[in-house]
């Protein structure tokens, strides 16, 4: 009995003395173990190709969604700080107060703070419409040259010392008041304190300022 091969084709098994014939009536021909070796070779090399490619497009859409999240991020960072949002938790108001408008006929609060500034023994005027101007009055702001501050806003209120004077334009810190350049001393309600530009501005407040 002749021995069974497999046709390197099809796989079908073939009597031994048939193979050429299956190959020829089957398969149109024979093919050289060398082409069938091509072949093997050539279909590697394609499903290879097909890994990378897939592999490449996993790794572009990692490196598009992680690209989306900073952007978002960076958005709701950006809205948060247009809106006054303090990050830490504690409400606060408008870094500078200058952009915001107010009406006296709105709801929220109306306080009044004290501000005393003396410089070499005179003192010093804290002129009237600070943050005032056409169409817009801030929620920090000046009607008279009294000293007296107003704070109107209708929000969480958190404003401070410093906003004021960056809102007036004048210099304020430990070591400066307005034209004058030293060490800078400071009062509230007539007790000695030291937090300067971060005081925060409360109803009935007693601010006093002094230098040289």
């Amino acid at each position: 009995m002749s021995r069974m091969k497999k046709c390197p084709e099809c796989g079908a098994s073939v009597s031994g003395e048939n193979v050429e014939r299956h190959l020829k009536k089957v398969h149109g021909g024979a093919r050289s173990e060398t082409d069938r070796r091509r072949q093997g070779r050539s279909s590697a090399r394609a499903q290879s190709q097909r890994d990378e490619t897939r592999s490449t497009r996993k790794r572009r859409r990692g490196l598009l969604l992680v690209s989306s999240g900073i952007a978002i991020v960076a958005a709701i960072g950006l809205l948060f700080a247009a809106q006054g949002i303090d990050w830490s938790g504690t409400p606060s108001g408008p870094p500078d107060p200058a952009p915001a408008c107010v009406q006296h006929t709105g709801a929220g609060i109306h306080w009044h703070v004290v501000l005393r500034i003396t410089i070499v023994g005179s003192d010093q005027q804290v002129p009237a419409d600070i943050g005032i101007r056409q169409g817009c009055m801030s929620p920090l702001h000046t009607h008279a040259a009294d000293g007296v501050i107003h704070i109107e806003y209708s929000g969480p209120v958190h404003f401070t010392l410093g906003q004021f004077f960056d809102l007036w334009g004048e210099e304020f810190d430990e070591n400066s008041l307005l034209w004058h350049k030293g060490p800078v001393r400071m009062s509230v309600d007539g007790k000695s304190t030291s937090i300067y530009r971060s005081q925060p501005l409360t109803n009935g407040l007693q601010v006093g300022l002094a230098a040289g």
